[in-house]
């Protein structure tokens, strides 16, 4: 089971990763890679409800914190 941080309290669980799809936006607004543009974007999903959003291209990987999922993101 993969285990990340989310708080001083918070352990996230990965419950299941949804993807690849094709790259939509950048995963990371406030650290933008732009490397990391253009290839697969996956969504993991917490069991506590919270998702993590990847954009890969290559070795080039951009990560978003765990965060509120958007209407419509299901696990």
């Amino acid at each position: 089971m993969v285990v990340a941080a989310l708080g001083p309290n918070h352990q996230c669980r990965i419950l299941t990763t949804q993807g690849p799809t094709p790259f939509e936006a950048c995963a990371a607004p406030d650290r933008c890679n732009p490397a990391s543009h253009g290839s697969y974007h996956f969504i993991s999903f917490c069991v506590c409800g919270k998702v993590r959003r990847h954009s890969v291209n290559g070795d080039e990987i951009e990560r978003s914190g765990w965060v509120e999922a958007r209407p419509g993101e299901r696990r």
